[in-house]
């Protein structure tokens, strides 16, 4: 849920664009440090999840959790 509220948040700050068929790849192509580093890392703990269909762990979470926060300052402090 935090990847989805992170790609509504960096969207809206216009910090990505969101077109059909972009992938993760390219909306981290689109960022510049530190927000790309912070937004690579909760990509990777979602991609685990999703496609190599690993349960989400409490540490996952709490991960997720603080990378969508830290997202958040990032921005305000850009």
């Amino acid at each position: 849920i935090r990847f989805i509220q992170a790609i509504h948040v960096l969207k809206e700050n216009k910090k990505i664009w969101v077109e059909t068929g972009k992938t993760n790849r390219s909306y981290i192509g689109e960022l510049h440090n530190p927000l790309k580093k912070t937004f690579a890392e909760l990509v990777r703990i979602f991609e685990k999840s999703w496609y190599d269909n690993t349960e989400i762990t409490e540490n996952h979470y709490l991960a997720s959790e603080k990378l969508y926060h830290q997202i958040l300052t990032e921005i305000h402090e850009s």
